[in-house]
């Protein structure tokens, strides 16, 4: 059974850090794949200037192309919205239910976890892979982890991991370092609406994607007027 690492986000766009992530965890944990799975219509983010999902599918695709151990999945375009991420675990469990999964996660989210919505199911469904920064205070994250989960135990890490915990009966989670890569899509976003360069921010494929859809990119992105913020 293949052991797959599941990378969820708007991916608003897809930038050079989360590629960097998934070769690091996916390195380090020894995964044959990663399924990267883009939120269709994220209910936390319904505010936000968020590309369409089409054209954050077609950047995905082309940033990954011809990494054979990248997937995109774009399951969530056939459920439910708001997009939420038990259902679309509980989607992926009914397609391939002997997958072995890892859902990926930073660390402050996994804190968070228990708050999403059936967040503390979340883990019934799949393990957890935490990317955190080398400059991670490992004992202050272990007792975090045991006041937000206290059914759950300290157990050896296994090879490439700095901390491993037993969530549930047979439910784990591992902690994984991260070098430091200081970028992110709203950086992204706010070089590209500055009209700066986004060289080697983002793979070179992703940029001229962007520039062959400038005036959709433009719309989606441009920020809301004052007065539409104050009047929402």
């Amino acid at each position: 059974m293949s052991r797959t690492l599941i990378f969820g986000g708007t991916f608003n766009p897809v930038h050079v850090g989360h590629l960097r992530a998934a070769i690091e965890v996916m390195e380090a944990l020894g995964f044959a794949q990663v399924e990267w799975v883009p939120s269709y219509a994220p209910r936390h983010k319904s505010d936000s200037p968020l590309l369409g999902f089409d054209l954050r599918i077609a950047l995905l695709r082309a940033a990954l192309h011809g990494h054979d151990c990248f997937r995109v999945n774009d399951i969530e375009r056939t459920l439910p919205v708001p997009s939420v991420t038990i259902q679309t675990l509980e989607a992926m469990a009914r397609s391939e239910p002997a997958a072995d999964r890892y859902f990926l996660l930073g660390d402050r989210e996994f804190l968070r976890l228990h708050q999403w919505r059936s967040g503390s199911d979340v883990v019934k469904l799949t393990h957890i892979a935490i990317a955190c920064r080398t400059e991670f205070d490992l004992d202050a994250f272990a007792s975090e982890v045991a006041a937000v989960w206290p059914a759950s135990r300290r157990v050896e890490p296994p090879a490439g991991a700095l901390l491993a915990f037993e969530l549930l009966p047979g439910r784990f989670a591992v902690v994984v370092p991260l070098p430091r890569i200081d970028v992110s899509s709203s950086l992204v976003r706010r070089r590209w609406l500055e009209g700066r360069s986004l060289s080697h921010l983002v793979p070179q494929a992703v940029l001229e994607l962007l520039e062959r859809h400038r005036e959709e990119v433009a719309v989606a992105w441009r920020p809301a007027p004052a007065s539409a913020l104050q009047a929402s």
